[in-house]
């Protein structure tokens, strides 16, 4: 797998925002994450690269369960806009 997500749960200030997402991503399939504004899209993505360093069950990226160790080899574009 080139992403693999099992059983992800993130929580904020003792309420899960993320409740169970699982989800594998194979090498050349186009994968999209879709859904209404709240239902954690954004919250998911920032665990899988790593902006959220604490959440309960496992991600992972090319093979490595440590973002930092594949970093170099993902891309993301943030979502804030700069003026």
């Amino acid at each position: 797998m080139t992403l693999s997500v099992k059983d992800l749960k993130k929580s904020f200030g003792g309420k899960y925002v993320l409740n169970g997402v699982s989800f594998d991503v194979r090498e050349g399939e186009v994968f999209a994450i879709i859904g209404p504004n709240g239902v954690g899209k954004t919250t998911t993505l920032k665990c899988i690269y790593g902006e959220y360093g604490s959440f309960e069950g496992e991600i992972t990226v090319f093979g490595e369960r440590n973002v930092e160790k594949v970093k170099d080899r993902i891309a993301v574009v943030s979502e804030k806009r700069y003026v």
